[in-house]
């Protein structure tokens, strides 16, 4: 039998709904693995002025759809990355003006994983 959580985690948002979930979330990564994610999620990072912030992005894709952006959270025309129907990937963003960004995912009947972490 299956495990359905609606949440709220930490200092990230969303709603959603998830099907055999696995969330590892903390300061410098934003992560899940599921059988189903369907809704979204999001994450805010600052990137301080002088500082430049490398986001690994790790995507897992074997059904459903999963769309994912990091943009300016005042300014969502200036993004980092933005992805339409992802892939399985893996690749880096490097963002380098100051600001606060959300990390934001969103599914339809999604099967596999995302993953950001950054130093």
């Amino acid at each position: 039998m299956g495990a359905l959580f609606l949440a709220m985690a930490g200092c990230s948002r969303g709603s959603y709904w998830v099907v055999h979930g696995e969330e590892l979330n903390s300061a410098t990564r934003f992560s899940m693995t599921y059988d189903r994610f369907n809704g979204y999620k999001e994450k805010d990072l600052t990137v301080e002025t002088g500082e430049a912030v490398e986001i690994v992005v790790a995507f897992v894709s074997t059904e459903g759809t999963l769309d994912a952006s990091i943009c300016r959270k005042d300014d969502s025309e200036t993004c980092g990355y933005e992805g339409n129907d992802v892939p399985t990937s893996t690749f880096t963003v490097t963002l380098n003006e100051p600001g606060t960004y959300v990390i934001r995912v969103e599914a339809r009947r999604h099967s596999g994983s995302y993953s950001f972490h950054w130093n």
